[in-house]
């Protein structure tokens, strides 16, 4: 229902910096620093503003809301998003990534970091527009992925959280394909091919590094609570 609701939407407020549904959109913005320089001209004097420009990507990747599990659908199924944040506010559809500093694009800099982030809303396009089996797999992996990165109270609710984003990606992409506990039947030979991460102190994944979720079966990778790999 949440899919359909952001699908639907004609754009989504995302409250980056909230860390719970109390949070809020609006955050007083910190003060930037500007290191001083010595400079001297040969022309007329003249005055000039400068601007400390803040990151999309360090707004984004590190926002409390990017850790939250159930909010990777909203990113993904929404067509326009707009981005509020602690040091200013960030929009994208499926044409477009711009900011408050940068109204008609984003910033060289940014586009460089970006990555998934802006790419989300043109997600759906892109596996509407493909053909290429390869690529819709690798589109695949990449949404289990992220999602296996993101926290959730519950960890049963990784597959709900998931639905949606499955439900859309069977209306758009294979109507006669099969969902097996957040894979893809015509997938299974690629996305059973992974292994987990091994745990930070050791060279070796321990089982707690691997604690197994409830009534997902265990050859799915995201059965585990740990972070994983696609061979």
């Amino acid at each position: 229902m949440m899919g359909q609701i952001y699908s639907n939407s004609l754009f989504t407020l995302i409250a980056e910096d909230a860390s719970d549904v109390h949070g809020g959109l609006l955050r007083r913005r910190p003060a930037f620093e500007y290191p001083l320089r010595p400079l001297s001209f040969d022309f007329t004097p003249r005055s000039c503003d400068f601007d400390k420009e803040p990151r999309f990507h360090n707004a984004v990747s590190r926002s409390p809301l990017r850790q939250r599990g159930w909010t990777l659908q909203e990113r993904i199924m929404s067509t326009r998003t707009l981005h509020i944040s602690a040091i200013g506010m960030f929009w994208n559809c499926v044409e477009l990534a711009a900011s408050e500093h940068h109204p008609t694009r984003t910033s060289a800099e940014d586009i460089a970091d970006l990555g998934q982030y802006i790419f989300y809303p043109r997600m759906r396009c892109r596996w509407n527009r493909s053909q290429n089996r390869d690529e819709l797999i690798r589109m695949w992996m990449d949404i289990v992925r992220e999602l296996n990165t993101r926290r959730f109270t519950v960890a049963t609710d990784k597959l709900p959280a998931l639905s949606g984003v499955a439900r859309a990606f069977y209306n758009d992409y294979s109507s006669d394909d099969q969902y097996l506990g957040g894979m893809w039947e015509s997938m299974l030979p690629n996305t059973l091919l992974w292994s987990t991460r091994p745990s930070p102190t050791t060279s070796v994944p321990s089982q707690r590094w691997r604690e197994r979720i409830p009534g997902i079966p265990t050859w799915s990778c995201l059965s585990i609570t740990s972070p994983f790999l696609f061979e």
